[in-house]
């Protein structure tokens, strides 16, 4: 094994386990190297630096396990961490998962409501209005007057029309008594003028006009019958 390498791991054991009970395990060792490496080394400096040497290395044995299990209890708590990241990590995702439903679902509601409160208005406005029955019973109420109307409209333009003729009748035949009456006062004054002898033609024309007056007024009454 190369010095450099055996001094990085001497380096890299001396930073995790207990500094002073390594130099003092170190210090021990060098002590009973040093006392062996005398010509006469002393037995009881020997068996002092041994026993201290075996105590130094049980201390440090206890210290290299003390810090395994601190290293594991670590690395445990690293792993336990990380689970734990990654279980934060999906609760978030989850977390972020269900905002977004529940924004859906809510704006879902918003929309719901506001649809319900739009037929609510609705219905209400129905409701003020009057029902279709009363609705069609008016219609046929009007109706039944306008065709009342119309045929009292008919009935009575039957009888102006009626009235027009009976007034036209009543005219004409008014113009023949007035025709019929001064041709009387003309046939009385020519008779009392000539004297006693009249002559035929003169007093046969009246009757003509008198005829003709009479069969105006027969077609005027067959009019209005």
């Amino acid at each position: 094994m190369e010095p450099a390498a055996t001094e990085q791991g001497a380096i890299e054991r001396k930073v995790l386990y207990n500094e002073r009970t390594y130099t003092t395990a170190a210090r021990t060792y060098l002590a009973l190297v040093a006392e062996a490496a005398k010509e006469e080394p002393d037995a009881a400096v020997l068996e002092a630096h041994r026993a201290k040497l075996a105590q130094d290395l049980h201390l440090f044995q206890f210290d290299l396990q003390k810090t395994e299990r601190i290293r594991s209890s670590n690395e445990r708590e690293l792993q336990n961490y990380a689970a734990s990241q990654a279980q934060v990590g999906e609760r978030i995702a989850a977390t972020q998962k269900d905002i977004a439903s529940l924004r859906e679902e809510l704006d879902a509601a918003r929309t719901e409501r506001k649809h319900r409160e739009e037929y609510d208005n609705l219905a209400q406005l129905i409701l003020a209005m009057p029902k279709r029955s009363a609705l069609q019973a008016e219609i046929d109420e009007q109706e039944a007057e306008l065709a009342q109307h119309k045929t009292e409209e008919g009935r009575l333009d039957e009888a102006h029309e009626r009235r027009s003729k009976q007034f036209r009748l009543l005219l004409h035949t008014i113009n023949d008594l007035a025709h019929e009456v001064a041709d009387q006062r003309a046939e009385a004054g020519a008779e009392a003028g000539a004297g006693a002898a009249p002559s035929e033609p003169a007093a046969s024309e009246p009757p003509r006009k008198k005829q003709r007056g009479r069969k105006a007024a027969a077609a005027e009454e067959g009019e209005l019958a």
